[in-house]
């Protein structure tokens, strides 16, 4: 079928920063153009976000994992993120296995 197109999901690692930057900066632009001001989107960049990024797998919050989806290796198309429940109306409830999770972000590119 012409227009097929397959990717391959794998978990994240910290040298897909800038992949993941990339997808998320392009993906909140074009997504928010018409809902988000200008001048926030426009301060967002590839550099800070891949810094960002890095941030996630250097120090990550417990129970996050990330998932990246390439078209070719190296091609990072989307990403996505998910952990343990952050509600702020909780507080001082540890994670645990088998405790609520949350997808917490999906970001794709065109």
């Amino acid at each position: 079928m012409s227009g097929e197109r397959s990717f391959t999901i794998r978990k994240g690692v910290a040298d897909d920063a800038a992949g993941i930057a990339r997808v998320h900066v392009d993906a909140w632009r074009s997504t928010y153009r018409d809902l988000a001001p200008g001048e926030y989107l426009r301060s967002l960049s590839h550099e800070k976000g891949t810094e960002k990024v890095k941030g996630w797998f250097e120090h990550p919050f417990k129970g996050l994992e990330v998932f990246v989806a390439e078209e070719n290796p190296g091609a990072i198309v989307g990403f996505a993120t998910c952990g343990y429940n952050r509600d702020k109306r909780q507080p001082g409830l540890p994670p645990r296995p088998g405790s609520s999770a949350s997808v917490l972000s999906i970001e794709l590119s065109r």
